[in-house]
């Protein structure tokens, strides 16, 4: 699970799905096995890691837990080994073709010494226009923006566009993702400089510019195992935009792009 969301798109299915039948309380737990794990851009860990999450949903309202395990244990292991605490709150239109959406998240990583991320917390703020193209086929266009205001204090943009189309009927779909996300200079600065215990480099590094960061292709397919368990494979390949932030990496032999894959499992209650 990148940090995009999964969060984002339950919340948008969730608010499509609503009826008066709807239970008051709903809910998800999961996990996923990822190749490796990239996040706004950056290559955090190109090995294998474990993403657990857990979720409930009460009408409109949200509050999830998700974690990224690096199962390895190495100094950098702790670094790349995160857990984010959110919630927050949507409204959709009564033509049920918009939907805006606003969140706090909290995250905190396992590592406490000065080389490691720091601990920090965003807000967040969605707005979603969806599209049924027919009866069991649609799509959406979004845009999203994350603002850090305690650690980094910068912001940090995400616009994206989804396609469901069903495979099987009520077993199996194909999604697509394709997002692009910029950062402004002290997100960019946060995210890219080297060294990084996160990612470690004896090269030396600092980026003052906001940056066109990360273009995003995904491709899921969840298969209903029953109603309420799903497993989902997925694929994605991560593209760095900027070129001088290309170039850094390059040159403190980082690799700046990253195709990967996941399997992930959740159930619904």
């Amino acid at each position: 699970m990148c940090d995009r969301a999964a969060v984002w798109l339950s919340v948008t299915l969730a608010a499509v799905e609503v009826s008066a039948t709807s239970p008051p309380v709903e809910g998800e737990i999961g996990w996923e096995l990822t190749r490796s794990y990239v996040w706004r851009g950056q290559v955090i860990n190109d090995e294998p890691c474990i993403q657990p999450h857990a979720e409930i949903r009460w009408r409109d309202v949200w509050m999830r837990i998700a974690a990224t395990w690096d199962v390895h244990h190495r100094p950098e292991s702790a670094a790349r080994t995160r857990t984010d605490l959110s919630a927050g709150s949507g409204w959709v239109a009564p033509d049920g073709g918009h939907l805006f959406t606003l969140g706090v998240i909290a995250r905190v990583y396992a590592g406490t010494s000065r080389n490691h991320p720091r601990n920090t917390s965003e807000l967040a703020a969605r707005y979603t226009h969806i599209r049924s193209f027919q009866a069991d086929r649609w799509g959406s266009a979004s845009v999203t923006v994350y603002y850090d205001f305690v650690e980094i204090q910068g912001t940090y943009a995400q616009t994206e566009l989804v396609y469901y189309l069903p495979l099987v009927r009520d077993t199996m779909a194909l999604e697509t993702y394709v997002s692009l996300g910029w950062g402004d200079a002290p997100w960019v600065k946060a995210g890219f400089s080297l060294p990084r215990f996160v990612v470690p480099s004896e090269r030396t590094y600092t980026p003052d510019h906001a940056a066109c960061l990360d273009a995003l292709l995904q491709v899921r397919c969840p298969i209903a195992v029953t109603d309420r368990l799903s497993v989902i494979p997925s694929l994605r390949y991560l593209y760095l935009v900027d070129h001088r932030l290309r170039n850094a990496l390059e040159d403190a032999g980082l690799a700046p792009d990253n195709l990967g894959g996941s399997l992930a499992m959740t159930y619904r209650f």
